[in-house]
């Protein structure tokens, strides 16, 4: 096996660049994600944006007859059922973008430790391959 620091170095660099440029497609693509939910079989249709700020309302005409209990409870279901679509759309998105590992970090599916634990198994071997290489050249170079 032959010691190339330089690829080494090119491949981490290119992840890098790779993980940066997938960060950026992630922030563009969180700000354009809308939760839409509905109440009172759709005579409540509400919007959310991320945060879960309240974007748009609809209420149908008919809810006016409603008590205003019963309308309360419509619009609360409808933020929460945005609210809920919201969420869906931020895992879909961050699972696609990033890939099943921070993404199941960022769920909380995944803990630090599995996910960190991996990277950090993957260093270390690339280490050890590095440092037994330089001390395979060392010792051509001695002897």
């Amino acid at each position: 096996m032959q010691f190339d620091g330089g690829d080494e170095l090119r491949q981490a660099l290119d992840r890098s660049h790779l993980l940066h440029q997938q960060a950026q497609a992630l922030q563009e693509r969180l700000a354009e994600i809308q939760g839409e939910g509905t109440g009172a079989e759709g005579y409540v249709r509400l919007t959310v944006e991320p945060g879960g700020a309240i974007r748009d309302l609809y209420l149908n005409p008919r809810v006016m007859r409603m008590a205003s209990e019963d309308l309360a409870d419509a619009i609360r279901q409808a933020h929460r059922s945005a609210a809920e679509d919201l969420q869906a759309k931020v895992n879909e998105a961050t699972m696609d973008l990033l890939g099943p590992g921070i993404a199941g970090l960022l769920s909380g599916e995944k803990s630090v430790e599995d996910v960190f634990g991996a990277m950090r198994a993957t260093a270390e071997e690339t280490l050890d391959r590095s440092l037994a290489e330089i001390d395979r050249l060392r010792r051509n170079l001695s002897g």
